[in-house]
């Protein structure tokens, strides 16, 4: 709901009011005669008194916001559709026309214009939620790619660690496919061979660790060294971890995307049952669980902090 001073100021900066007011000015200047100012002024004041309260007034407000929220939307959804796959468009589109169902029926309504702008935020945040779905698949997908690219180079030494490796990634693809959910599948299946590239790093340094360990223990070695190897396990524990985090967030968002879809066709199936308050408090619980999501994301996003990724997390 727009308050009272914004209308205010948005019916002061309102371009034909600016003529108003300058052809007042300028006839008082052109004839040296106050009386036309006078007269300009007053009819300023009589204007803000009425016309920013006015439904007039209101429904012109309503139909600029509508436009622009649809134009920043339609921006958006031209940079999301030009990455993303043919299943997210189409899903997009379906939602997207979920929405436009309700315009005739209710937009001149302004006990549902919070409603529907409600809605409009939630489909802003699905493109959002698409496009970074894509980038974290991307982002997993290449980490996974290379850890592939390492593995042989791990698992061919003659050791018992690089045995246990080779079962592990025989298990990886098997491991994966008990899991129902298609994301989490998709996950683990992807986390398989950066998991193990990440143990293998990680077992490799830690043997020569021993290694430098037994040589302190005999008088010779170098406890410096030792840290240093100990700091690298540490890095490689981390950067694990993070592709961890990572993967749980791409599950975090797409269950959250999913809910957003049966929400959506959920609120249009009951529209004509309940009262716009109702409505609106079920679209505000899905928008700030959404916000909750984000900020879990913006913590653990490997993305540079781009405009693009500005634009994604914040809300």
């Amino acid at each position: 709901m727009i308050s009272m001073a914004s209308r205010i100021k948005s019916a002061f900066t309102e371009q034909g009011n600016y003529i108003g007011l300058a052809a007042a000015l300028g006839l008082s200047i052109a004839f040296l005669n106050p009386l036309p100012l006078v007269m300009g002024i007053i009819g300023e004041v009589a204007y803000l008194l009425f016309v920013p309260d006015s439904k007039w007034y209101s429904d012109i407000l309503a139909k600029r916001d509508k436009e622009g929220a649809y134009a920043r939307r339609q921006r958006l959804k031209e940079k999301v559709f030009d990455v993303v796959g043919y299943d997210f468009k189409e899903e997009y589109n379906q939602l997207e026309s979920v929405r436009t169902q309700l315009d005739d029926d209710y937009a001149a309504r302004p006990d549902w214009r919070s409603v529907i702008d409600r809605l409009d935020t939630l489909l802003s945040k699905y493109l959002e939620f698409g496009l970074l779905d894509y980038q974290l698949r991307n982002y997993i997908q290449s980490l996974s790619h290379q850890a592939e690219e390492e593995l042989p180079d791990l698992i061919q030494a003659d050791n018992q660690e690089a045995d246990d490796l080779r079962k592990r990634l025989a298990n990886t693809q098997k491991d994966a496919s008990k899991y129902s959910d298609g994301t989490v599948r998709w996950v683990e299946q992807q986390m398989g061979a950066i998991r193990l590239f990440f143990q293998g790093q990680i077992d490799s340094i830690q043997q020569l660790v021993n290694e430098e360990e037994t040589r302190i223990a005999s008088g010779g070695g170098n406890a410096n060294n030792r840290d240093t190897l100990l700091k690298r396990i540490d890095i490689q524990r981390m950067s694990l971890n993070q592709a961890e985090k990572i993967g749980q967030g791409l599950v975090s968002l797409n269950q959250q995307m999913a809910l957003m879809e049966e929400t959506i066709r959920l609120i249009n199936g009951q529209i004509r049952s309940k009262q716009p308050g109702q409505v609106l408090a079920d679209i505000e619980g899905l928008v700030d669980q959404s916000e909750n999501v984000s900020n879990f994301l913006q913590e653990i996003t490997p993305f540079e902090d781009t405009t693009e990724q500005q634009l994604l997390l914040s809300r």
